[in-house]
């Protein structure tokens, strides 16, 4: 494809060839460059293909194919792109392709407008619906997202595990305050989720250095429920410098459950900002004299600054180009099991 369109090949040669490439090829990477290529050939001359490339544009087809064609197509002529937008509005009802025709409609036709309105009219809808609307919040651009917070409860019933993939989780995070405060409440007072799963969508939430959070996390680590308590604890350590005197309040803790939490809220503290108390408290706890009790709050705390450090590594890696040195161990779409060494 890269020779065809570097080549001096006539466009009555070339474009036959790709036609047959972004048709018949069984790879969809392959397909989608056949189809970027096109406009190298001119827009006059792709136009007398486009009703091939207005058929990429199905359920059935992946995703990379159906963003290239509709690239394609909204270069040519009015007629073309008009065809386009037909069929992406069409596949906005569609299981497969809603999401990849919503992007297309709001980033290339710039028409978030219409978008917007099918994630309204479809949140109090029926689950599949409602489901694909889900799907488009973050597409949507930050003012447009405010459409959807009059049905928010809509989608909050519709996070199923809670973990980071989950498409609820998504949306509620990229609504920002609204659905932060959707999911505290569902901690604090659960209606449309068990206490665990929305325990689990707040420790997925950005909660970094946030008051609201900590409020609520201090308080569900002390729940009776075990994963409840793991996903709090979890929320605890990603709050950061803030949740410092909480994680603590649970290491010095005489019951096992809340040291647990505790422990468990450090494998998952990462703010560099509280290096230094953190190296301040490990000093405390540590030397000849220390007890057991101070000797494990030392070595939970190692844990914390280890990660730290570790993390910042891997940033510096970054900055200048290495691969990481410390990739991330933490999984948090599984549930934190805190052991103890």
């Amino acid at each position: 494809i890269r020779a065809i369109k570097c080549s001096d090949m006539r466009s009555v040669v070339a474009l036959p060839k790709l036609a047959k490439l972004m048709v018949e090829h069984p790879s969809p990477k392959v397909r989608a460059a056949a189809i970027r290529a096109l406009p190298r050939f001119g827009a006059e001359n792709v136009h007398r293909i486009a009703y091939l490339l207005i058929k990429r544009l199905q359920e059935k087809e992946a995703n990379e194919v159906i963003e290239a064609a509709s690239s394609v197509l909204i270069r040519l002529a009015e007629e073309d792109k008009k065809m386009a937008f037909n069929r992406l509005k069409s596949l906005l009802d569609t299981k497969s392709a809603s999401q990849i025709a919503a992007k297309v409609l709001i980033h290339d036709l710039k028409r978030e407008d219409l978008v917007a309105e099918y994630v309204a009219e479809n949140l109090p809808g029926k689950e599949e619906a409602r489901l694909r609307a889900v799907g488009m919040i973050c597409q949507l651009p930050k003012t447009q997202r405010v459409i959807a917070e009059p049905q928010i409860q809509q989608v909050v019933a519709s996070i199923h595990a809670g973990d980071k993939q989950d498409p609820a989780i998504q949306a509620l995070d990229c609504m920002g305050a609204s659905g932060f405060q959707a999911i505290r409440q569902e901690v604090l007072q659960p209606s449309k989720l068990d206490r665990p799963v929305a325990a689990r969508a707040l420790s997925e939430m950005a909660v970094k250095n946030d008051p609201d959070a900590l409020k609520t996390a201090e308080t569900c680590v002390l729940d009776e429920n075990s994963e409840v308590r793991n996903w709090c604890s979890q929320s605890l350590g990603k709050i950061g410098v803030m949740a410092l005197p909480q994680i603590l309040d649970l290491l010095k803790s005489k019951n096992s459950d809340l040291k647990t939490a505790g422990k468990n809220a450090l494998t998952f503290f990462d703010d560099p900002a509280a290096k230094d108390e953190l190296e301040k408290i490990r000093a405390d706890n540590s030397g000849w004299m220390a007890n057991k009790k101070k000797l494990q709050i030392a070595e939970a705390v190692s844990t914390a600054l280890l990660k730290i450090e570790n993390d910042l590594q891997d940033a510096a890696d970054l900055k200048s180009g290495k691969a990481p040195t410390h990739p991330s161990e933490q999984s948090s779409g599984q549930t934190p099991e805190p052991t103890e060494k």
